[in-house]
């Protein structure tokens, strides 16, 4: 079976985002499995709609199998 992996990195200017996940939709299933990190360096997390925990040193992640994501990932963040 193939697996296929998104890396994607930005540079925010800005203290929120909405990374589009429901992309996935259009697929008419769910994923088999949804890992998304989110590596918050020099911030202090304030707000996520997806629960994270922490990995690592610096690095927050939710994880999901069947996943089928009806809304976008909201995160914002302040700096330290």
């Amino acid at each position: 079976m193939a697996v296929p992996r998104w890396f994607f990195n930005s540079f925010l200017l800005v203290q929120r985002n909405i990374q589009v996940i429901t992309t996935t939709q259009g697929w008419h299933r769910p994923l088999d499995y949804g890992l998304y990190r989110l590596f918050p360096h020099g911030v202090r997390l304030i707000s996520s709609n997806y629960p994270l925990q922490a990995e690592g040193r610096d690095r927050l992640v939710f994880q999901r199998t069947d996943f089928w994501p009806t809304e976008e990932w909201h995160f914002a963040w302040e700096v330290q």
